[in-house]
Order: structure tokens, then sequence, then C-alpha cells
């Protein structure tokens, strides 16, 4: 799955392999603080999902490719996290999910802009 940050023109390749499929991408805002636009993913394998946040950088270009290599070798280059969907859907071997993902300002007054996840398709 290949995905294009419009901000710093870079090409990031998600390894479906490593992470499963993924059922949504978006905008995570400076997530980090360090002034650069970061983005958002969520990968799925059965009725867990990875929510990766990757960290923009002034100059980057070219193509990243994210796979569990690149993330034991880029420690601090990304955040993680697992969302358990356990419970929220009918049929977990067959339910089509898909992940909205919006980067919103400072909501919990960090300083860090946060991010917003939402199922809009499921209970």
């Amino acid at each position: 799955y290949n995905l294009t940050s419009d901000a710093n023109v870079v090409r990031y390749n998600f390894d479906t392999t490593d992470f499963g499929e993924v059922v949504g991408a978006g905008n995570a805002g400076d997530f980090n603080g360090d002034g650069q636009d970061d983005i958002a993913v969520a990968l799925r394998t059965g009725d867990m999902v990875d929510i990766l946040v990757i960290y923009g950088g002034a100059g980057l270009t070219g193509t990243i490719n994210v796979n569990i290599n690149w993330m034991n070798n880029n420690p601090g280059k990304f955040f993680h996290a697992e969302l358990d969907l356990t419970g929220h859907l009918a049929n977990p071997s067959t339910d089509s999910v898909h992940i909205d993902i919006a980067g919103a300002e400072d909501i919990n007054g960090d300083s860090f802009d946060d991010i917003i996840l939402g199922l809009p398709e499921n209970t």
C-alpha cells in the first residue's frame, strides 16, 4: 500500500505482510511538536488495529518502506498504539472496517497536536 505525504513529498510504502490491511490514513498535524506535519495510518489484522503516526521531518523525500525492520531501525521516528476491536464487530473475520483519522489541535493541553479516530460503520 502506498501513501504519499503532500506536505513533504514522501512516498510511504506499508508492508501489508507485516501489518495487515490499511484501513485508514490521514494527516496527524504536528503530533510530536517538532514543527513538521506527521501522518497517521491504521492497519488491521483481525480484531486488532495498529495505529502508526510517522513523524515528518525537514528535507524528507523519496520512498520510505515501512515494515517491522524499519520500525526496529528507526526508534523515535514514529508513535505506535493498538486498538482492540473485540466486541465491536458482529463478525470479525468478514466485517469490513474503515477508520477515519483526523488531525486535531491540542485537545488535552499537553502542547502536542492530537488525532481523532472514528469507526463510522461500527458500534
